[in-house]
């Protein structure tokens, strides 16, 4: 399971816990991120909204993914919340924080190289998860390619996972303008399809031992 959030008093849960208030009513927290996820890698291989990259843009995507879960999808949350302590920005100034940012998008998908789209790029997402504008946000359904080679601890190189891209093999992704994004559930499935399965080692009698020696 993954870290979950700390909030105090937090209106958008079921009282007395911190299962977040959704469409099915559920309350267990495990069958609640099934749902979710189940639900969102759905909406993820529709054509999603069509937009300019801009704050409205990306509320209009969360609330595509989000939707059949809860009822606040692209609202941004109205309650201060952290993770493992470490407080996002307050609900205060997560408007004026997006705005901000957003403005900054263009210089993003302009770089002039990779190597400046990349650092742009992952100093988008990070200020993007810092603000959290969302109660439930996308960051745990999606990584960037940065973040995939992250998780394979570099073993897979951007530049394999940009050859890969080019060739439509390996995980699937999505494309939005320069943007790419690979769904978390994708790249499992992926994880899957590639996993050895080795037999149980036997355990040799005494009498086979004594044949074998």
């Amino acid at each position: 399971m993954p870290v979950g959030y700390d909030a105090f008093d937090d209106p958008y849960c079921y009282k007395g816990t911190t299962t977040l208030r959704n469409k099915l009513g559920l309350r267990d927290p495990a069958l609640l991120e099934s749902f979710e996820l189940e639900m969102t890698t759905l909406r993820a291989g529709e054509i999603l909204p069509h937009g300019e990259y801009n704050p409205r843009h990306y509320r209009r995507i969360h609330h595509h993914l989000f939707q059949d879960v809860y009822r606040w999808a692209g609202k941004y949350r109205t309650v201060r919340t952290s993770k493992a302590g470490n407080p996002f920005c307050y609900p205060e100034h997560i408007q004026r924080e997006i705005d901000r940012l957003f403005a900054t998008l263009g210089q993003s998908l302009a770089a002039e190289n990779s190597e400046q789209f990349v650092h742009q790029t992952a100093r988008f997402l990070a200020e993007l998860n810092a603000i959290h504008p969302f109660r439930e946000g996308m960051s745990s359904l999606f990584l960037a390619p940065e973040e995939v080679y992250e998780r394979y601890r570099g073993v897979i190189s951007l530049g394999t996972l940009r050859n890969w891209r080019m060739m439509k093999i390996g995980s699937s992704f999505l494309k939005l303008g320069r943007a790419v994004l690979y769904p978390l559930s994708e790249l499992e499935a992926w994880d899957r399809k590639n996993l050895v399965i080795c037999r149980a080692a036997k355990v040799l009698s005494e009498k086979e031992r004594e044949a074998a020696g």
